[in-house]
């Protein structure tokens, strides 16, 4: 829902963007104005950050600065991942919800959080469930995954009047993950934004899904 007038009221001299932006009018105006417009790749896996950053840099013309950058993001997770495999507790099942006034979904294979949840040494509830993406949440299909941890995004969470809210959903009360107080909630572009402190956010997962890996202070904490 961009708007060309608002846009080019900030004079750029570049705008980026990804495939989602639009509407494909507003951009071919902007184009008309003057102001290229660059579309990046957004992939859904771990291969983001960098090739965000990769991307980045060549539409802003310092490729061998964004290579630097990509190459140490990247490495930081890679070092992440195999922090969260020294883990020795077994994998717990892990459900994403997307929860929003009105919306609950389940992620599933091929969702952003799908490939942090299995980084961080969990299992996906949604995966394991054949959900492809995301599809809507129901009491049979949440109490079937019984989910060992529950995460959600803390925007999402608070739109439903936090952890009260979230109980009174369909299937979530009977969970083991709602039982014994395992409803983590991360801030949304963090969890779901692929940015350069994915990493992190795989370490702060990982501590809260395997104890024995906790950091003194993680980003990310069990909801209250």
């Amino acid at each position: 829902n961009l708007a060309a007038e608002a846009i080019l009221a900030l004079n750029p001299t570049v705008v980026i963007g990804k495939s989602t932006a639009g509407p494909a009018a507003v951009l071919d105006q902007i184009r008309a104005a003057g102001v290229p417009v660059v579309i990046i790749n957004d992939p859904q896996d771990l291969s983001a950050p960098a090739a965000k950053i990769r991307d980045v840099a060549q539409a802003l013309g310092v490729a061998p600065e964004g290579e630097a950058l990509a190459t140490k993001v990247q490495n930081s997770i890679g070092a992440a991942i195999a922090e969260a495999k020294t883990a020795t507790s077994p994998k717990p099942t892990v459900m994403f919800l997307y929860i929003r006034t009105g919306i609950e979904l389940i992620g599933g294979q091929g969702s952003v959080a799908d490939a942090i949840i299995e980084a961080a040494g969990g299992i996906d509830a949604g995966t394991q469930a054949k959900v492809q993406g995301f599809m809507p949440a129901s009491a049979e299909l949440i109490a079937a995954a019984s989910p060992d941890y529950i995460v959600v995004p803390q925007s999402g969470l608070d739109s439903i009047g936090g952890i009260a809210g979230l109980l009174k959903l369909p299937g979530i009360a009977e969970t083991p993950a709602a039982k014994n107080n395992h409803i983590i909630a991360i801030d949304d572009e963090i969890l779901l934004g692929f940015t350069p402190r994915t990493d992190q956010t795989i370490r702060d997962l990982a501590a809260l899904l395997h104890p024995e890996l906790a950091k003194a202070t993680p980003a990310a904490t069990p909801a209250a």
